[in-house]
């Protein structure tokens, strides 16, 4: 697949670079964060009306918004699992639609401080929020791009921003089994024909799941237990190999309650470099009990790099992404539990299409990995 960012980002020469590099300076910095698996399995129905006692972290969710408040961000994007509403929580007095309904209601009222600042929230949807129907979410958030495939209007959407492309994927508007998808035509379709410098796609689950967890590339057995399944691993390898050709900068994903990130070669171009590829972060840490227990990621085979992973279940933390000049800054913040205050404790680089090549000579080493302490 060869798409304008290919072109920008291999057929550039030395000269152009320099100017490249020499403009950027000039350019003005903006910056988006992410939060995902929000959900709180306190739910609680007294009055059948829809006043959820219950089903947000709203503690944490508060302290998210506060944060975030002090961030210069343009806007939040938040893959999935807002809400915790889910068929194995047993209901007597309300209905998945009543309840996912107000539990979506109490989670934007959390964080309206942010809309009355200005701040776009971008969602899509997890197992958690897909319990209702979809209509319960397209009547929370009215104003998602409806730019989808025909089957996920309002569900997945694309959008720019500062010249740079964000694709979210609903990846339970279709599923094979137990086995979730991606909207891989539309998905080809976005990538190889907007111009851009940069490219974010957003998920709910990982296309390299932790341990025992869900991914693109699994399904449930006869006991419910998580399993690779063949075809789940080729599609999932034809959606990675598809964000790998358009150089998309990152594949953020929740539904793991951890922050881990990685990054994964492209088995239709196994020779290309490690800067070269595509992260996958997972954004998930927000206090809820941590999924997994392996110290890497599964599919050892596929030759993941996990390069920094935190699982502490009493962090709650965001990623924040600043785009200055072209060049972008990834930075995970976690609350110190002792201050209050949210520390960064990774941070990690990725460049603008036309700088690569001068990555491969070590000139922008500065935007090489750096992690607190290191």
């Amino acid at each position: 697949m060869n798409s304008l960012r290919d072109v920008a980002r291999a057929g550039v020469v030395t000269a152009l670079v320099i100017v490249a590099c020499a403009g950027a300076a000039s350019a003005a910095s903006w910056s988006f964060a992410v939060i995902t698996d929000t959900q709180h399995a306190g739910n609680v129905n007294p009055d059948n009306t829809g006043n959820i006692a219950g089903g947000v972290s709203t503690v944490e969710l508060t302290e998210l918004t506060n944060a975030l408040l002090n961030e210069p961000i343009d806007f939040l994007l938040v893959p999935g699992d807002l809400v915790q509403r889910y068929p194995k929580v047993p209901v007597t007095d309300m209905n998945a639609t009543q309840m996912v309904s107000g539990e979506l209601a109490l989670w934007k009222s959390i964080v309206q401080p942010l809309v009355d600042k200005g701040v776009g929230i971008y969602p899509v949807r997890g197992n958690h929020d897909k319990s209702a129907p979809a209509s319960v979410w397209t009547a929370a958030f009215p104003t998602l791009p409806a730019n989808g495939p025909a089957n996920a209007l309002g569900l997945t959407y694309s959008f720019m921003h500062e010249g740079s492309l964000f694709l979210g994927l609903d990846e339970y508007a279709t599923t094979v089994g137990t086995r979730l998808t991606v909207p891989q035509a539309w998905l080809d379709t976005q990538l190889t024909t907007q111009p851009c410098n940069h490219v974010f796609v957003f998920g709910h689950v990982g296309a390299f799941p932790q341990e025992a967890e869900t991914g693109l590339c699994t399904v449930d057995d006869a006991g419910g237990n998580k399993v690779l399944d063949p075809a789940g691993i080729v599609a999932r390898d034809a959606f990675w190999s598809s964000l790998s050709a358009s150089y998309v900068d990152l594949y953020l994903a929740g539904h793991e309650h951890m922050y881990a990130l990685g990054q994964a070669p492209d088995v239709n171009d196994l020779l290309r470099p490690l800067y070269q590829q595509t992260y996958q972060v997972i954004c998930g840490v927000n206090g809820a009990p941590v999924t997994g227990t392996g110290a890497t990621y599964w599919e050892t085979d596929k030759n993941v790099t996990a390069e920094y992973e935190d699982r502490d279940p009493n962090h709650v933390g965001y990623l924040l992404v600043t785009i200055d000049g072209g060049y972008g800054i990834c930075e995970y913040k976690v609350r110190n539990n002792t201050t209050g205050l949210f520390e960064t404790v990774d941070t990690f680089g990725i460049p603008e299409p036309a700088t690569l090549t001068l990555l491969a000579l070590g000139v922008l080493a500065a935007l090489g990995r750096r992690r607190k302490g290191a």
